[in-house]
């Protein structure tokens, strides 16, 4: 295409959208309805927390909270309780999540139609570290039951210590580089790059997503690539809502992520919900930490 193509195109492009513009001003804040934003992942600890705010209008990036609510937790059909609230727009409840369990999630705010969602609190996966020729990049690991999706993802440790309950410490950061073999891996989030300079598995953006076998108890041997020589390994089970809600959210990420490519200006896809007149996520997970440490795996590398 010639350059004088190039610019009859270009000012037929501007006169159509001046012209467009001369019919009809958008008012692009009144296609936008407020919502309610409810965000409340159950998880494994003895206390659950709630947030409940306003969606807000475009450029404004503060949230109002959601002052006055009912908010009820169901377990089977039998009432939880109630979440009481604790601070600016955040509520809590004591209860620990019951693997298997069928919850249900009840908001009813002044002047508006009553929230609902469910979820499903999924079980552990067993995923154990395993023999293998490890090095400072690469562990192996044993899968030995999944019966639900599960996402892994490394955090490197700003301390060198040994832990007998691993947990993170101020400082920990996620590693935005992951590498796997499991034939079960989601290659949605993956890259073209390989890990490292001799590395043997394709990059991931920060997660793994590792899909379920037909068999849960089916043993499966598999590796992860990352720095892991001072690091904390999550393995973390998801209902199937955490599960979409999170494939999405990296989806939204990625998109993002590009600023070169004008085409991702216009980005229709958006972060999934399961809040029935309303906004957000009821969801539930399940998860541990491995540490991974050369002194504790009494590796023979320098």
């Amino acid at each position: 295409m010639s350059i004088h193509q190039i610019k009859r195109i270009s000012w037929w492009v501007l006169a159509v959208c001046m012209s467009c513009a001369c019919v009809e001003d958008v008012d692009l804040e009144k296609e936008r309805e407020q919502k309610i934003v409810v965000n409340c992942v159950l998880t494994s600890d003895t206390v659950q927390a709630l947030s409940l705010t306003y969606s807000n209008p475009l450029n404004q990036f503060y949230y109002n909270e959601v002052e006055d609510a009912i908010a009820t937790l169901w377990l089977n059909g039998d009432k939880v309780g109630q979440f009481e609230k604790t601070s600016f727009s955040k509520w809590q409840i004591k209860h620990q999540a019951q693997p298997g369990g069928s919850y249900q999630l009840n908001v009813e705010v002044p002047g508006w139609k009553e929230i609902e969602a469910t979820t499903i609190m999924p079980d552990y996966v067993t995923v154990l570290k395993s023999e293998g020729d490890d090095t400072p990049t690469i562990r192996n690991f044993m899968q030995l039951y999944a019966s639900a999706p599960y996402w892994m993802f490394a955090l490197q440790q700003a301390q060198d210590t040994i832990m007998l309950w691993p947990k993170v410490l101020p400082g920990d950061k996620l590693q935005i580089s992951i590498g796997t073999n499991h034939p079960y891996r989601d290659g949605f989030n993956a890259t073209e790059e390989m890990m490292f300079v001799n590395g043997i598995t394709r990059q991931h953006i920060a997660y793994l997503r590792i899909g379920t076998p037909e068999n849960p108890d089916e043993e499966i041997p598999f590796m992860l690539e990352a720095s892991l020589d001072f690091a904390l390994v999550f393995v973390r089970s998801v209902s199937a809502e955490y599960d979409m809600y999170l494939k999405s959210s990296v989806q939204k990420m990625l998109v993002y992520h590009v600023f070169d490519d004008p085409t991702q200006w216009f980005d229709e896809n958006e972060i999934y919900t399961n809040i029935s007149n309303g906004l957000g996520i009821f969801a539930a997970y399940n998860e541990y930490i491995i540490q991974c440490h050369r002194d504790l795996d009494r590796l023979e590398y320098p």
